[in-house]
């Protein structure tokens, strides 16, 4: 595998070269995105082999790193959301093991370097989960790992994906990045609200949504507002503020310290 230090030098390397209250809640989803209703046979029924780059960032040298794979994707869909398509895809190991993965792509034609921010996004919810994990005896949340494949071959040639683990299991939602509340759950209300803090009052992380412990997919309002690197759902102070509107600090949120910005 080869370490590349920028996202410029991609393309030129060798690619061989390896809650406010009820009112608030709404329905648990069994998925984040919109079904489109395909049964199993139709949702696997065109499966497409392709050659793919995956690639995959090093915390401890600060770099990405990248190899070549093989993988099985569908052809059609089986959700979307606002902004994205949501496939099933499949890494074909060279040992016979097959991996089931998701695979998401954008609706509009977006900068390649959208999916290398929402990889580092992730990284960067997990970062704060990890600190939260560390002061909450009671939290093991964890977001999944999340890598960019870029297809090179066939039909989807040079199309980008961000594709992480399946996650089996009843998925569920418990805030959304517009101040809604979802469930009753007390950790992920107070995670959003540490990481308010954890960042000097400057992001947080919300759109908190998994299947148990396993997150995916959160959004990150940032102050700064830093067009870009935290999506289109980054709504800056605005977003930040409609979490405040509905949040009420549990107990969770009182035995870290935490204030609610609303407080004189």
């Amino acid at each position: 595998m080869r370490r590349i230090k920028s996202l410029e030098a991609f393309d030129k390397a060798d690619a061989t070269e390896r809650p406010r209250g009820s009112e608030n809640l709404r329905r648990q989803h069994s998925y984040p995105f919109e079904s489109l209703e395909l049964d199993g046979a139709e949702r696997k029924s065109s499966w497409k082999e392709l050659k793919a780059l995956r690639f995959a960032f090093d915390k401890e040298d600060d770099c990405w790193v990248k190899d070549e794979m093989h993988i099985r994707i569908a052809r059609r869909p089986f959700a979307e959301g606002s902004f994205r398509y949501c496939y099933d895809m499949q890494i074909l190991h060279p040992d016979g093991r097959i991996e089931d993965m998701v695979a998401k792509r954008c609706k509009k034609e977006v900068d390649p370097s959208d999916y290398f921010n929402a990889v580092m996004n992730q990284l960067l919810a997990n970062d704060f989960a990890q600190e939260f994990n560390s002061k909450v005896a009671s939290s093991n949340m964890k977001f999944v790992p999340v890598y960019v494949y870029k297809i090179l071959d066939g039909e989807s040639k040079n199309k980008y994906f961000c594709v992480e683990p399946k996650l089996n299991g009843h998925y569920v939602k418990h805030n959304d990045n517009n101040g809604h509340v979802d469930t009753f759950c007390l950790l992920p209300q107070a995670f959003s609200h540490f990481t308010y803090e954890k960042s000097n009052r400057t992001m947080l992380v919300c759109d908190i949504q998994g299947v148990q412990q396993f997150l995916t997919d959160p959004q990150i309002h940032c102050a700064s507002k830093q067009e870009g690197f935290f999506g289109r759902g980054n709504s800056g102070t605005t977003g930040i503020s409609k979490f405040f509107e509905t949040h009420v600090c549990n107990q969770i949120c009182k035995n870290l310290g935490l204030k609610h910005p609303h407080e004189n």
